[in-house]
């Protein structure tokens, strides 16, 4: 495939030539930099879902923090909520435009790694509110629980 041609609209499977966000990291015939480009969305993702979760944790923590320690500035929270608030948004556009190259193998990489980034998340937040039951629990809650 021509390297400045690579782009098509619709969703390909042949990814030599493939610039995957950058000019210098383009997809060559090796599987190194397969497994790198796929690595690298995969961690894209991940960091898209933790900077959501960041995000939405500290949504609560000021007022929690404030009335412990009346030191605290308001400004502080403000400004690392934005900071965190800015990293998602750029990760989330970033996984927009690898998506935007119609490779089926990144579009895979991004769907499932938003899924296992996703599955973290939920598993935090849900240990976070004490909502998971261990197994021996369950056993005993005779199933109730579902």
């Amino acid at each position: 495939m021509d390297s400045k041609m690579w782009w098509q609209p619709y969703f390909i499977t042949d990814l030599t030539g493939v610039q995957v966000l950058f000019k210098n990291l383009t997809i060559s015939s090796s599987t190194s930099t397969l497994f790198f480009a796929l690595s690298f969305t995969i961690l894209l993702c991940w960091t898209e879902r933790l900077t959501s979760y960041a995000y939405e944790y500290f949504t609560g923590s000021h007022q929690t923090l404030y009335r412990k320690n009346h030191a605290v500035s308001p400004w502080k929270f403000i400004i690392c909520r934005s900071m965190i608030y800015v990293a998602n948004i750029i990760c989330k556009y970033l996984t927009m435009l690898v998506v935007m190259s119609f490779s089926v193998q990144l579009f895979v990489a991004v769907v499932l790694g938003m899924g296992t980034g996703q599955l973290v998340v939920e598993y935090w937040r849900q240990q976070r509110r004490g909502d998971l039951v261990a197994s021996s629990e369950f056993e005993m809650l005779g199933n109730e629980a579902c």
